[in-house]
């Protein structure tokens, strides 16, 4: 099996968890089922896809597997399982779960179990009970599996809970549907103006890109009269098209063209290669100046 521990602390850039056993000694781990771990400190997991609620890390963290390598700890955020009990299905909770991008394999803390005034028992080499030190009531249980870790009981449905039944999922998905909607609009929806919609009544503190892209607006330009010239060839535009697909009668190109500010007369040449812009441009100033 697994055992976890605190690596070394470096003040508070790095706080870490270190993996001292094969996490593969006894076989190969599921990343679609969640274990129990006694040795682990905190929940993590490798499924960013099944948490909600996702927030920093308070904390510079990171995992280190048998092998060596240090996972970081990127996110941290909360998750829901629907458990099998006496025959029942129920939806629990799972808070404080540390995202590892890379870990391919969900684990729940004895420890942090612990802190929540839960009790890990492990009853037998084949079952282990979660109960509420409050009750004494069972509130998960987990059995043994073919790898030798304890994976936690659950229903078949309970993927689906991990995408479908998240709040803050709920309000986005019906933002979007109503057309990017303000949440205001949304609360007056909900406050009688139609029926059917299932989404939480305050928004959640995701941001909808589509919004923020949708409202960017370029900065205008600056106000007030532009500068222009007061003698002719004092301040000359100029500019340089092409190449264009089809080529002139006499094979050019390109055009470049140079406008007087003053009197707003503009020269046009045709050139083959864009190179022969400074050309062009020496015989348009040796023709103006002695015009």
């Amino acid at each position: 099996e697994q055992t976890w521990s605190k690596s070394g602390d470096k003040g508070n850039e790095d706080k870490g968890l270190i993996l001292e056993n094969s996490i593969l000694a006894t076989g190969i781990l599921d990343s679609g089922e969640w274990y129990i771990d006694s040795g682990a400190t905190i929940h993590v997991t490798g499924r960013k896809d099944w948490l909600t609620n996702l927030r920093e890390p308070s904390t510079k963290s990171s995992v280190t597997t048998a092998s060596g390598e240090k996972l970081p700890i990127t996110a941290v955020g909360d998750t829901h399982v629907l458990l099998k009990i006496g025959g029942k299905v129920k939806k629990t909770p799972i808070r404080n779960v540390s995202y590892v991008p890379g870990l391919r394999y969900n684990l729940i803390s004895c420890v942090e179990l612990g802190r929540k005034g839960l009790r890990t028992t492990f009853v037998n080499e084949h079952r282990c009970e979660i109960i509420d030190r409050d009750t004494g009531d069972v509130i998960a249980i987990a059995e043994s599996s073919d790898n030798g870790l304890f994976k936690l009981l659950r229903s078949e449905n309970s993927e689906m809970v991990h995408v479908s039944d998240s709040s803050e999922d709920a309000f986005q998905i019906w933002h979007k549907r109503l057309g990017h909607l303000s949440s205001g609009g949304m609360a007056r929806l909900q406050g009688g103006l139609a029926t059917g919609l299932k989404f939480p009544a305050t928004p959640c503190d995701k941001v909808c890109k589509g919004c923020v892209f949708g409202k960017h607006a370029r900065k205008p330009f600056p106000s007030g009269k532009a500068h222009r010239a007061n003698e002719v060839l004092e301040l000359i535009h100029t500019d340089l098209c092409g190449p264009f697909k089809e080529n002139s009668m006499s094979g050019k190109r390109y055009f470049i063209t140079f406008t007087d500010d003053k009197t707003r007369k503009t020269s046009v040449y045709f050139l083959k290669h864009k190179d022969e812009a400074l050309t062009k441009f020496k015989e348009f100033k040796a023709r103006v100046e002695n015009e």
